[in-house]
């Protein structure tokens, strides 16, 4: 709960520590709402209160975050998705920021293949989760669009290499141009955020945006962010986007390119809410411009 604290308070600001406060309450309504009796939460929470739950004598999840428009994506994403490569969402409140959803099994995340050892195995496990997912068009004005990213870019001036940042603006708008070329994305396709549900790579937490399908491989490129691949960046970097372009068929130069985009979204997220430019991130954004 330690982590979870301090990213809602850094976050959400006063308005996090009522929150936090009132967290107890909203559960125990929530519980009324909908019958169920929470078991336990899970451990490592950082953004979310997240817990098991038992209802009708079955086992779900409960998600419960600060109400928020992003909270209400999540929701139309998981609506829109209907449980295809994802939990099915078995009930929903925008108001309290809720979410309840059916439990994966054994519900082990990719991101346990990359602490064992096996980045390769971790990557072809996100594309297995990517290709599973419902990638289509909606009619719903509920998801902004990748294009409006260029705004957390630019507000990177002064704090990343110009020429770096000149070159990830550019390709964002080139690469967003073909609005045919428009789907539904999850939009944080990392390590934990994707979980072996009895045999398959599913996906959980979406951000939620529309845009083109090669956004969704930016969000893995450097992650997981606690135990990343020890040894040659250059070389962990470049081994999984020969992975990516592999097992998702998409040009190369747009698999570098969205990673490079969205490590510099990631960056300037950090930015924001944390005073800070992670090194890492500025490390891989040029090792991606020579990839």
């Amino acid at each position: 709960m330690h982590e979870l604290k301090n990213n809602i308070i850094d976050i959400y600001g006063e308005n996090g520590r009522r929150w936090l406060k009132n967290l107890s309450a909203v559960k125990s309504s929530l519980a009324i709402d909908w019958n169920f009796e929470e078991i336990s939460p899970y451990e490592n929470l950082t953004y979310s209160y997240v817990c098991k739950v038992k209802i009708k004598e079955k086992n779900a999840v409960l998600k419960i975050t600060p109400p928020s428009p992003r909270t209400a994506r999540e929701i139309e994403w998981y609506l829109f998705q209907q449980g295809e490569g994802t939990p099915k969402l078995l009930a929903n409140s925008v108001g309290k920021g809720a979410l309840l959803l059916e439990q994966i099994k054994p519900a082990t995340t990719a991101k346990s293949l990359v602490i064992a050892g096996k980045d390769f195995e971790a990557t072809v496990a996100i594309t297995q989760a990517m290709n599973g997912l419902n990638h289509k068009k909606s009619a719903s004005n509920q998801f902004p669009h990748v294009r409006d990213f260029t705004k957390n870019l630019t507000d990177l001036k002064g704090h990343v290499p110009k020429k770096l940042l000149a070159y990830a603006i550019k390709r964002l708008d080139l690469l967003t141009q073909d609005k045919a070329a428009d789907v539904v994305l999850h939009g944080d396709l990392h390590h934990d955020n994707i979980l072996n549900h009895q045999g398959a790579w599913v996906a959980i937490d979406p951000h939620g945006y529309i845009g083109p399908r090669g956004f969704e491989v930016g969000a893995m490129m450097r992650n997981p962010y606690d135990c990343f691949p020890s040894g040659n960046l250059y070389d962990v970097i470049n081994s999984r986007i020969d992975v990516l372009e592999h097992k998702l068929q998409l040009p190369r130069q747009e698999i570098v390119d969205w990673s490079l985009i969205y490590t510099l979204i990631a960056t300037s997220w950090s930015l924001r809410d944390h005073s800070e430019i992670p090194l890492v991130h500025i490390e891989i954004a040029e090792i991606l411009t020579s990839a």
